[in-house]
């Protein structure tokens, strides 16, 4: 979904809590203005937080070479190229794992279109890792 439409829902689903604030709560009553307030709070913290995780793991990325468990996004720089993710417990492989958070977080990743043929495999691969880790 683009972005430009999140942030339509958004305004509207505002707008939406602030008519109801108005015309269900008469304007002085306190109940109105928490659900105007509420509902504001609830969609800010909605694209807060996302932002963050994101912005965080781009660090992330950058620090480690995009060598992060696809599960759990823990560091396996000081780990070999297979084997079991410390924090979370399932496989990794470092192709796999570099080559999904480039495509996700790299400056000049891939064309919309292209990224679910390319990531498809890797993908697949990788869950066959998360549930066969001993495997590797």
């Amino acid at each position: 979904m683009r972005v430009g439409a999140i942030w339509g829902l958004c305004i509207g689903f505002l707008f939406h809590s602030f008519l109801a604030g108005c015309i269900v709560f008469p304007y002085s009553s306190a109940v109105g203005y928490g659900l105007i307030l509420g509902s504001a709070a609830v969609w800010l913290a909605c694209w807060l937080i996302p932002i963050g995780i994101r912005r965080r793991t781009l660090q992330l990325c950058n620090e480690h070479n995009y060598f992060l468990c696809p599960w759990c996004r823990y560091a396996l720089v000081d780990l070999g190229d297979t084997g079991v993710c410390p924090e979370c417990g399932h496989g990794f492989e470092r192709s796999v794992c570099e080559q999904l958070y480039r495509n996700a977080y790299a400056p000049g990743h891939p064309l919309q279109s292209d990224i679910p043929h390319k990531e498809r495999p890797l993908w697949s691969e990788a869950i066959r890792m998360r549930h066969e880790p001993h495997k590797n």
